[in-house]
């Protein structure tokens, strides 16, 4: 099955007896979609070396202030560093901070701390940000707030090793096939420019157009702002769960076989809504991963 099949299930639609979409028009849908949702965002890049306490960096150990401690999950159990940002690297960014750390931390559980019930509430990970840095906190400082785990079990993490130096190349993104609102936008465009082609579905198109449309629009990368990939369903399309206003990517995390490992070919990600950002509030922010 391909990825339209994970992400929307199978299914027919009695279009696809009406004129086929050609390739010749979904080559302009394509080039419509990708000026039209175009955006800036910046790459993550692994590098060598040891990352400083206030670095941008994957895993390791996190800044904390004098007067906090590690956050914790819902057990009341210690959360890893997943990743640090010091924003100063991802300046010019729009509607991100210039300055500070914004941080994500997630539970070394076998779910990584994801809670597809309630995948706001920050209980199986947390996401801070410190506006100014203290230097005079010391990596032994932080180091003497790790508790001793007495958790028999094997912790698990998305992480392999580390602690990973990152540095970040500036791009432009544009959005997904497997984002909620693709689908929608392609039939818009198809009824625009082929209307007697009736495409209601991903679906009325030919496997290979399919094919096409996942591997231009496929999302993937590690990064921050841009659009998210999906292996299975984009959480933000359930309708019952009111999450369509998290718009704004915070970060995704891809597996690279061999750094990063969210599963097979999978994918984390952060979302947040523009008012919150904007405010630098990260109280309420939207985690979720999956993998094929």
């Amino acid at each position: 099955m391909n990825l339209f099949g994970n992400i929307f299930g199978a299914k027919k639609t009695e279009s696809q007896t009406s004129m086929p979409l050609s390739d010749e028009t979904l080559e302009k849908i394509i080039e419509e979609i990708k000026a039209e949702t175009s955006v800036p965002c910046m790459k993550l890049v692994l590098k060598d070396g040891t990352p400083s306490l206030t670095d941008s960096k994957l895993g390791g150990l996190p800044y904390i202030p004098h007067n906090e401690n590690f956050p914790l999950d819902a057990q009341n159990r210690q959360l890893k560093l997943l990743a640090q940002i010091n924003c100063r690297d991802i300046q010019g960014l729009q509607n991100f901070p210039s300055s500070g750390l914004l941080q994500f931390f997630v539970a070394s559980n076998r779910l990584f701390g994801l809670n597809t019930a309630s995948p706001t509430e920050q209980t199986g990970f947390a996401v801070k940000y410190y506006e100014t840095i203290d230097e005079t906190v010391t990596e032994d400082e932080i180091k003497a707030k790790i508790a001793v785990s007495d958790d028999s079990a094997k912790p698990k993490f998305p992480l392999n090793g580390g602690p990973f130096k990152l540095e970040f190349e500036a791009g432009t993104d544009f959005i997904s096939a497997s984002d909620f609102r693709f689908e929608k936008l392609l039939i818009e465009k198809a009824d625009a420019l082929c209307p007697n082609c009736s495409i209601k579905s991903l679906f009325d198109l030919s496997d290979e157009q399919q094919q096409m449309l996942s591997k231009t629009f496929s999302g993937g990368g590690s990064k921050i702002a841009g659009f998210p990939r999906f292996a299975q369903d984009d959480p933000r399309g359930i309708a019952d769960k009111n999450l369509q206003s998290f718009d704004i990517l915070l970060l995704q995390l891809e597996s690279d076989g061999e750094n990063i490992d969210y599963g097979d070919f999978g994918a984390a990600n952060f979302f947040i809504e523009q008012a919150s950002l904007a405010a630098r509030s990260f109280s309420k922010v939207l985690y979720n991963w999956d993998c094929l």
